[in-house]
């Protein structure tokens, strides 16, 4: 029992349905929260998206760490 069973096939109308609207649009539905800021994860590079990641886990640890420090 070696062998991958054949994934499903996609539905006709799934698949018009997905080349019909933007990935963005279909994204703005699923998640309405982010879609403000889409211009903005749109046009920066992965790497200011790294750093800014980076930098928000470290605030927070740096926060995290001077509220253990005080008694």
């Amino acid at each position: 029992d070696t062998e991958i069973p054949p994934s499903p096939a996609a539905s006709p109308r799934a698949s018009a349905e997905s080349e019909a609207r933007p990935s963005a649009d279909a994204a703005a539905e699923h998640y309405p929260t982010l879609s403000a800021l889409s211009p903005i994860l749109l046009t920066t590079s992965m790497d200011e998206r790294f750093a800014f990641g980076v930098q928000v886990l470290l605030d927070g640890l740096a926060r995290r760490l001077a509220s253990q420090a005080q008694p």
